[in-house]
């Protein structure tokens, strides 16, 4: 009687098993035996393991948000290149109103990044004063030669700054020179 008893445990063991596979996204059937002769070892085997089903359902969503994305980034493209489009179309008619030709007039020169740079940080630009610890004090310099010197490795944190906004000299890592640099 007992190795009848025995045989359905190992086999409700099985089905059991089987069925968490199953719900899981696993092989049915590999689980099935699995849980026939390893009984609790596969049932924790199981469980422990990552949820098949649910990382595909997060993958297809993943890709499905994507290619939302991709096709409202596309209906952006054309709605610029058409709008492009008609107010070129209305810059020229406005050219031949007035008798001259736009199109061919140079764009404003922009600042340079690094003065655009400087400008958003609030940093004033001339009269920096640097001095190594102990060493003398080098200076009136401006933000681009405080960064040629840093890369080229004679300026570091323990170098001393002073400018006329700051109170006393302090190292370069106490500025707001350190977040520009």
């Amino acid at each position: 009687m007992e190795p009848v008893f025995n045989l359905f445990f190992a086999v409700g063991f099985g089905i059991l098993v089987a069925l968490v596979a199953n719900a899981r996204g696993r092989n049915v059937a590999i689980w099935f035996f699995l849980g026939l002769f390893f009984s609790c070892f596969a049932l924790i085997a199981i469980l422990v393991l990552p949820d098949l089903k649910a990382e595909a359902m997060k993958d297809e969503s993943n890709q499905r948000r994507i290619r939302r994305m991709r096709e409202q980034l596309e209906q952006e493209r054309m709605k610029n290149k058409s709008f492009r489009k008609h107010t070129l179309s209305r810059l020229d008619v406005h050219d031949q109103a007035l008798g001259m030709d736009s199109k061919n007039a140079a764009p404003p020169e922009l600042p340079s990044a690094s003065e655009q740079e400087q400008a958003a940080l609030g940093l004033p630009q001339p009269d920096w004063f640097l001095a190594a610890p102990g060493g003398d004090p080098e200076g009136p310099l401006d933000l681009s030669e405080i960064r040629r010197r840093i890369e080229n490795g004679d300026v570091h944190e323990r170098t001393l700054v002073w400018h006329e906004s700051l109170k006393d000299w302090k190292t370069l890592e106490q500025t707001p020179l350190a977040d520009f640099l």
